[in-house]
């Protein structure tokens, strides 16, 4: 004998064609998973759009954190350079202030700060320093005033090339005649 009930507005005989479901909920479990006849039903899962909609919006996001990754990179190499022109600034300064105390330490009393002063002008050139791939450019500008021959004013720039651009770091010192005081 076969009995009949309504569920979700479905007709669902009960006993079930299969002995394994032994109630009316577990038949009509069984009735809604296969369409009432066995066969599978269409699941309500992702459709071709979403699933493009989705990858779409995944490689948007994964190509904006790459670019933002080669943007930092670039900006730690950038200051890298920055940080070793600076240094070999300091260094050339450093260097010069070795040579201006190395010749009061010779006990010339001939030398004067004004000769040095004079002689440093009259030798300066251009040096490279060539570290890793990169070429760095020093160049040392004095400003001596004889009108204060106590002191001798200098610039050192730095330059090198970085992605096809020169960049220049600037270091401004004053050497003084320390012997004097």
């Amino acid at each position: 004998m076969k009995t009949y009930f309504l569920n979700a507005n479905k007709l669902i005989s009960y006993p079930p064609a299969s002995p394994t479901c032994a109630s009316p909920e577990a038949s009509a479990r069984r009735s809604d998973n296969f369409g009432g006849r066995g066969k599978l039903k269409a699941s309500n899962g992702f459709g071709l759009i979403e699933v493009l909609i989705s990858i779409t919006i995944l490689i948007l996001v994964l190509s904006s954190a790459v670019a933002m990754q080669i943007a930092s990179s670039r900006g730690i190499i950038s200051v890298r350079q920055d940080i070793v022109a600076y240094n070999l600034a300091q260094e050339k300064i450093e260097s010069i202030r070795k040579d201006r105390d190395t010749v009061w330490m010779d006990e010339d009393s001939s030398t004067d700060f004004s000769a040095f002063a004079n002689d440093k002008i009259a030798t300066n050139a251009p040096d490279s320093v060539s570290l890793g791939n990169r070429t760095f450019t020093r160049i040392v500008t004095y400003n001596f005033d004889p009108a204060v021959p106590d002191k001798l004013g200098m610039t050192v720039d730095v330059t090198w090339t970085e992605r096809n651009q020169t960049r220049k770091i600037t270091i401004a010192a004053a050497l003084t005649d320390w012997m004097q005081f």
